[in-house]
């Protein structure tokens, strides 16, 4: 969990820096991640394959990491709700339909 978390729409970077415990050698490593709400087939777009793969996802393997859009830790309706309203932008969500994340940058 990133404190503070990454702003929504945007790309963070996470620079790690890594010992070994045998030969104390000292590696960095990078990792970005992006927030893009509503983007539940991680293709970069929301889209309505996105609102499919939402549906398939709370119909079947429910990961959480993609459909607990509320954050509450459980997959209910209540985030197909909130789907909803970030699709429309409802809710204080800004609307995410046929958004993209900006390119990753260099």
């Amino acid at each position: 969990m990133l404190d503070p978390p990454s702003a929504a729409g945007d790309w963070a970077r996470i620079h790690l820096t890594v010992q070994s415990r045998v030969s104390s050698v000292i590696g960095t490593f990078t990792i970005w991640i992006a927030h893009h709400p509503g983007d539940t087939n991680q293709d970069g777009i929301v889209n309505v394959r996105d609102a499919t793969a939402f549906g398939n996802e709370f119909r079947g393997e429910q990961r959480r990491g993609l459909i607990d859009l509320n954050g509450d830790g459980v997959v209910n309706i209540r985030d197909a709700t909130t789907f909803g309203q970030i699709w429309r932008g409802e809710g204080g969500n800004r609307p995410w339909q046929g958004s993209t994340l900006p390119p990753k940058p260099e």
